[in-house]
């Protein structure tokens, strides 16, 4: 596969991502914020959720390929720790959400989310990792790689803000 397609299928992963990440936010609103929290595991609102989650995990991975396809030579070292530590991390917070899918209730709350917390915290380190390195290689707008490295600050301020809907944005 050429780099040019490698690019073209990271470009659709990253469109059905945002789509995912910004439907499971629209499920959550409709469906089970006025009863506050995410739902009981095992419910069609979690189930909805939690595969939108997947489905944008997985399409994260594949947007990360694409972006290193395109600028593999030009990110270095740092890009490339920040593309291994994300697919790693992607790719256990994938199975960890399609493990919840599967065993619904057995797994129980707690335990998912303990083993799902690695991965997420790591996305608190790899997304600004490649926000750096986009920003050194003067690949992409500098804006890109801005809104990488201030990502945690805005995931933070959106989950502050949850009691007032602020996750759904």
């Amino acid at each position: 596969m050429t780099a040019t397609n490698m690019l073209r299928w990271g470009a659709l992963g990253a469109f059905v991502a945002g789509l995912a990440w910004a439907l499971s936010g629209i499920v959550q609103l409709v469906l089970v914020y006025p009863s506050n929290g995410p739902g009981e595991l095992g419910s069609l609102s979690a189930a909805v959720i939690e595969s939108l989650h997947a489905l944008a995990e997985c399409s994260m991975i594949l947007a990360l390929v694409g972006l290193r396809a395109c600028h593999r030579s030009s990110f270095g070292r740092l890009g490339n720790v920040g593309f291994w530590l994300g697919s790693l991390s992607l790719a256990l917070m994938a199975a960890i959400t399609v493990g919840v899918l599967v065993a619904f209730d057995a797994i129980g709350e707690t335990i998912a989310s303990a083993l799902i917390l690695p991965g997420f915290v790591a996305m608190f380190i790899w997304i600004p990792i490649m926000g750096i390195a986009a920003w050194r290689a003067k690949q992409a707008p500098r804006y890109c790689a801005v809104l990488l490295i201030l990502n945690p600050l805005a995931f933070v301020f959106l989950l502050a803000s949850y009691g007032l809907g602020g996750i759904a944005l």
